[in-house]
C-alpha cells in the first residue's frame, strides 16, 4: 500500500504501475493516455485486461496529518 497526498498523485502512480504490469495489446494506447493526464483510464483499461490473479486498487484514504 502506497499513499499520496492526492488523489491525482494516486491514480498517476497507479497509472504508472499498470503499464508497467501489463497491458498486453493496450499498452501504446495506455501510455497517450497517460501522457494527457488521463490516469482513470488507464486504470479502467487495466481493470478490464488485468490477469485474475493481479489486483491493483486505487482508492481514497483518510489521513490525519501530525498536527
Amino acid at each position: 500500500m502506497w499513499v499520496y497526498a492526492t488523489k491525482r498523485d494516486a491514480l498517476r502512480e497507479g497509472a504508472a504501475l499498470a503499464i508497467a504490469c501489463g497491458l498486453d495489446g493496450e499498452k501504446d494506447q495506455a501510455r497517450r493516455d497517460f501522457e494527457a493526464g488521463r490516469y482513470r483510464k488507464v486504470m479502467d483499461c487495466y481493470e478490464k485486461t488485468r490477469p485474475e490473479t493481479h489486483l491493483l486498487r486505487v482508492q481514497a484514504a483518510f489521513l490525519q496529518s501530525p498536527s
